[in-house]
């Protein structure tokens, strides 16, 4: 569909044979502008861009890579299509409540921003997979916002997050940078080497302490 959500192309029908047909959907930030005539098994290097600005929602999902597909679909009933992440996210959580030194006026403009990634997600269809690829940016994940987490009691919350191509970072790699207020900067390094897979969502809670930041990473599933 183009931006508008409408759809190109002429209409299919049905094979009047009764026989089945395939479905495969795709959404993306491509750098290919016209791929109305593909065939599907041609897709093997059609290239995906995740935005260097991802600080609202919409940016957010023009960056993300999503696929689905329905084989073996037969006349009679809509064909429903369930959407996966071929990508990996990540969210920054600040944990006010045990960090010191810093307090809720410290979060006036205050940004986040991923370091050192990659951008570029080949599709392939023959998989599908995506590779990575690409001279490393600096990810505007946005301006924190204060949220409420139950597992603090309440206590609030301040996060940004963005949408990544699947790679690897070293242990020690900068990895998050926080600006407060009065450009207070804190970079955050990853303290171990850590693989980014996709359909998965990386969170890492960062604490800061004066003039120090620490940090821990918990897994789940990108939804």
């Amino acid at each position: 569909k183009d931006a508008n959500g409408n759809f190109s192309g002429d209409s299919k029908a049905w094979p009047y044979d009764g026989k089945s047909l395939d479905f495969h959907a795709l959404h993306g930030n491509f750098t290919e502008s016209e791929l109305n005539d593909k065939k599907w098994s041609d897709l093997t290097s059609l290239k995906h861009k995740v935005l260097d600005d991802q600080s609202s929602d919409d940016k957010r999902r023009k960056s993300d890579l999503l696929f689905a597909e329905k084989t073996g679909a037969t006349h009679g009933s809509n064909v429903e299509l369930s959407f996966s992440h071929l990508l990996a996210k990540i969210t920054v959580k600040l944990d006010l409540k045990n960090s010191k030194g810093i307090t809720t006026d410290d979060f006036e403009n205050a940004k986040v921003s991923i370091m050192g990634i990659q951008p570029d997600a080949t599709f392939n269809s023959l998989s599908p997979t995506a590779s990575t690829s690409g001279e490393a940016i600096e990810i505007n994940a946005g301006k924190i916002t204060e949220l409420t987490d139950p597992d603090l009691s309440s206590e609030a919350y301040y996060a940004g997050c963005a949408i990544v191509p699947l790679q690897t970072i070293n242990a020690n790699q900068s990895l998050i940078k926080i600006i407060l207020k009065n450009n207070r900067t804190f970079i955050y390094k990853a303290s171990e080497e850590t693989t980014f897979l996709e359909g998965q969502e990386y969170t890492y809670t960062l604490t800061i302490l004066g003039k120090q930041i620490t940090g821990s990473l918990s897994v789940s599933e990108f939804s």
